[in-house]
């Protein structure tokens, strides 16, 4: 499932071959927010996880299948209201087919998560 333009659109982002630094918006109307949870809208963890694959997708070219989740510290509740604008700050390396890459999630003042992920590039 794309996530893009339901759950978040992309307001900006930057990469190179080893960096993404992606600003998203997301969207509090999507209708996950509408059953995760009604009147208090929180963003699902894999829906962060989702979101980082995405970005790292457009930053590298090509699509990516995760493969493995090594490490996941959720540190503060995302909520669409009370912090609609996210940065992603992902660092990755890409060999043989396989992608390695730690995420940050966060804004101005918190951190939402710190994720290590292990992708297969297609």
């Amino acid at each position: 499932m794309k996530l893009e333009h339901d759950i978040y659109v992309v307001r900006s982002i930057d990469f190179d071959d080893s960096y993404c630094d992606a600003v998203i918006e997301l969207n509090p109307e999507s209708d996950i927010y509408k059953g995760h949870f009604p009147g208090n809208p929180i963003t699902p963890g894999v829906v962060m996880i989702g979101i980082a694959r995405e970005l790292l997708a457009r930053a590298i070219g090509t699509q990516l299948t995760l493969t493995d989740v090594s490490s996941v510290k959720y540190m503060s509740v995302l909520t669409p209201v009370a912090s609609p604008c996210t940065t992603y700050i992902i660092t990755y390396t890409v060999a043989d087919g396989k992608v390695k890459a730690k995420a940050t999630v966060k804004n101005d003042t918190t951190t939402f998560a710190r994720i290590s992920l292990t992708l297969d590039a297609q």
